[in-house]
């Protein structure tokens, strides 16, 4: 639980100071840093995870599960892997064991990665200007039918994207359900940009 506090304290701050580094080169270093930190928890919790076996709510409460997969999604993409295959696998030994409302964001993240639609709605990216009113929603596959699969994993509808980050507009693209519309390809570059710090290699 505290490295899940560090974590969402970085990624709510980290845009803030990002935006106010002009120089390309201090503005990447600062990126790599920042990221760092990030997969220095990650692996500090697959340590607890290697320990524990099988994470679940009898093992670490509802509360430690979120803490899981926020630590997960902000590391590699072989730790979120590593997570989701033991979450599933506490799963099929009991159905009740993980608070599967959790699961979706984390399938999603794997699934745009891997340049794959997403099933869930739950990521959105900007352009690459960098301007939230820019946001999009990265492509889901089956729209039509994206809110029933939420909905068996306890999900209300996808709604539009709300940006947390400090000074940033709350609500750029307005409120109410996400939209077919709100869709967008990334580009090449944009899906560089976005899973950069989601590879061991680049970090």
């Amino acid at each position: 639980m505290a490295l899940e506090k560090i974590d969402q304290e970085t990624a709510k701050s980290a845009p803030a100071i990002l935006s106010k580094i002009k120089n390309k080169s201090r503005f990447l270093n600062q990126s790599k840093n920042i990221y760092s930190q990030f997969h220095v928890r990650a692996n500090r919790m697959l340590e607890i995870l290697d320990i524990i076996k099988l994470p679940s709510i009898e093992n670490i409460g509802a509360d430690g599960c979120g803490a899981l997969l926020l630590l997960a999604q902000h590391s590699y993409i072989g730790c979120m892997q590593k997570v989701l295959s033991a979450i599933e696998e506490s799963l099929v030994a009991d159905p009740d064991s993980f608070p599967v409302e959790n699961i979706p964001s984390l399938i999603d993240r794997i699934m745009v990665i891997k340049k794959r639609k997403q099933k869930f709605g739950t990521q959105w990216s900007i352009s690459e200007n960098g301007k939230m009113e820019t946001a999009y929603l990265i492509p889901v596959e089956d729209f039509k039918n994206m809110n029933k699969r939420r909905k068996k994993y306890g999900l209300g509808p996808a709604m539009k994207v709300t940006d947390l980050a400090y000074g940033a507009e709350k609500y750029p693209l307005g409120k109410g359900r996400a939209e077919e519309s709100n869709q967008r390809e990334m580009t090449n570059n944009e899906h560089r940009i976005y899973s950069r710090y989601f590879h061991k290699s680049l970090v």
